[in-house]
């Protein structure tokens, strides 16, 4: 019946809120920051917590580390090119498209960059363009293969 703080049971929060805010900003800023960088940056300001402290923060947030996807660099004109293209061929028939041959292309890069990155990103987040890696065409040395379907 009093109105006093009472002790409470279980260990007491290693950060404060503040600090948690901070560490999810910081993520939602920069979504492909590592652990250990989120982590070197509050040892910075004087707290010290561990990898899994900071993930479990981020994941009570609904940051998860997923990797990152990846899809080709598409400039301002291109998208309004392909618009364009769609709005010619809106009316075309059905068996126009029969008589079109469609071809797809893979190219397997010899030097580069083939590795998975991670980012932190939320549920259905995954093709916003903080948290994708942009591709391109060209650069190193690459093989092209051409496959008609």
């Amino acid at each position: 019946g009093s109105l006093d703080t009472k002790p409470r049971s279980g260990r007491p929060r290693k950060i404060s809120d503040k600090t948690a805010r901070t560490i999810v900003r910081d993520t939602k800023k920069n979504s492909q920051v590592t652990l250990g960088e989120t982590q070197a940056a509050l040892e910075k300001d004087g707290v010290v917590v561990s990898r899994s402290t900071t993930q479990r923060y981020l994941n009570k947030n609904e940051l998860y580390g997923r990797v990152a996807r990846k899809k080709p660099l598409l400039r301002q004109w291109h998208k309004k090119a392909w618009l364009q293209y769609a709005r010619q061929h809106l009316d075309t028939p059905h068996s126009f498209w029969h008589t079109v041959i469609w071809s797809d292309e893979t190219k397997i890069e010899l030097y580069g960059y083939n590795h998975k990155r991670y980012v932190w990103r939320g549920v259905n987040k995954a093709y916003s363009e903080q948290n994708t890696i942009l591709t391109v065409k060209h650069g190193g040395v690459s093989l092209i293969f051409l496959c008609d379907l």
